[in-house]
């Protein structure tokens, strides 16, 4: 029998694949009726559910999705109290999010096959871009969602946390793809399959599967070959210049969290990701979802961000306050002039290695050291004549001077041009 548990993880694993299809309810459904309730998308607001949900037979099963109790209005201190802040603290505080296969429209959006799924780990773990306010308790997600931890000293954990299992879930993956044997037989056409020479004719040729290469590793290759080592051969990455262990104005969970992804990513599975498996990351996930703290989901307003951060994060004259943790994830500092009077070195600390882009590099600086020494460069005279063979010509007589040419459309126009007031 499944635990409570075990279908949290099974959701999480749904959400992986449907990601960025979520949904969240609006915050006036408490007061509308069960047909005119909405729910808001990224890309599309005020979108119902279709009319064949089972939470539209049961729409009472999205309230267990919330934290308090639904407000009624008038019943504070006195009505002269009663303030948009006040009544938006009243509210109760959406916890889970709408994971759905597809938004349909006909006369109306429809949101079609949905799933609930807890909100802090279905983003924390797949979202494209995080942005972390300089006290870590609000966290911006994909640029239009916003949680809330409602216990601060528990942000910190959740999030190292969080950031540990999207780590070490890519690894495992990883590993497990590139263990898989997924190749084919290819025999030629006019060869007899009861022949005694078969083994020397049959080739294995790999095959893509969901747009991932598998190639069969070697027996012993060793897990801490990362991808930038095998991609350039000879060109290693000095990975201790990301360090951030030294930077003490920066608070401990960041710290953490970038020496997590320099040991899984940078290094191939050091420190806490050595011998990692897939029971590690299960377990650690089931304990991320029965200790997650109480955090709340909303739509982002964008009148809140000043708010949240301290000042305009997003403005070009801000741009170094963001600080990139991993390729998901940023840091915004509390004084984005501090960022400025920090000395050179230190700066270059903060840059974050774009592994695709080395890998990428590397390979195209190799072509091109192969062409320049197997093909010289041919003479400037040999490729205009190679070019101009390839131009249509045709044979042309001027009216102006008489003259019989064989030239192209181009060249053609110019006599013309020019033949006036030559003659």
């Amino acid at each position: 029998m499944l635990t409570k548990r075990d279908l949290n993880v099974l959701k999480l694993i749904i959400c992986a694949g449907l990601y960025p299809h979520l949904a969240f309810s609006d915050e006036a459904n408490y007061a509308k009726r069960p047909t005119e309730q909405v729910f808001h998308t990224k890309t599309k607001r005020f979108v119902m559910m279709h009319p064949t949900s089972v939470f539209t037979y049961k729409p009472e099963l999205l309230n267990e999705q919330q934290i308090g109790t639904t407000p009624v209005f008038g019943q504070t201190s006195s009505k002269e109290d009663e303030t948009l802040e006040t009544i938006q603290e009243q509210r109760p505080k959406i916890t889970e999010l709408l994971c759905f296969v597809e938004l349909m429209e006909t006369n109306k959006p429809y949101l079609m096959n949905v799933l609930r799924v807890p909100a802090l780990p279905g983003c924390l773990l797949f979202a494209r871009s995080i942005d972390l306010t300089p006290d870590l308790q609000h966290v911006l997600v994909d640029g239009w969602l916003h949680l809330h931890f409602r216990n601060p000293k528990k942000s910190s954990d959740i999030l190292v946390l969080a950031n540990w299992l999207r780590c070490g879930w890519e690894l495992v993956v990883d590993c497990k793809l590139r263990s898989v044997q997924h190749d084919f037989v290819f025999r030629p056409h006019n060869q007899n399959k009861n022949d005694d020479d078969d083994d020397e004719l049959e080739e294995s040729v790999p095959t893509m599967l969901f747009g991932t290469a598998l190639a069969v590793p070697e027996k012993n290759i060793e897990r801490e070959e990362t991808k930038i080592q095998i991609a350039s051969g000879k060109k290693e990455l000095n990975w201790e210049q990301y360090h951030w262990n030294e930077i003490e104005f920066l608070p401990g969970a960041v710290r953490q969290i970038r020496t997590d992804w320099i040991d899984s990513v940078l290094r191939g599975g050091k420190g806490t990701f050595e011998d990692i498996g897939a029971e590690d990351v299960f377990d650690r996930l089931g304990d991320f979802l029965d200790d997650g703290g109480e955090c709340s989901v909303e739509r982002l307003r964008v009148l809140d961000v000043k708010k949240l951060f301290g000042y305009e994060p997003y403005k070009p004259e801000n741009s170094q306050a963001g600080l990139r943790i991993t390729p998901n994830l940023r840091y915004f500092v509390k004084d984005p002039v501090e960022i400025a009077q920090l000395p050179r070195l230190t700066r270059r600390r903060f840059e974050l290695p774009d592994v695709s882009t080395w890998e990428i590099n590397v390979e195209v600086e190799s072509k091109e050291s192969k062409t320049k020494e197997t093909v010289p460069n041919k003479p400037k005279e040999i490729r205009d004549e190679s070019s101009l063979s390839r131009v249509k010509r045709s044979s042309f007589t001027c009216l102006v001077c008489g003259m019989v040419l064989n030239v192209s459309p181009v060249e053609k126009l110019r006599h013309i041009k020019t033949c006036g007031k030559e003659f």
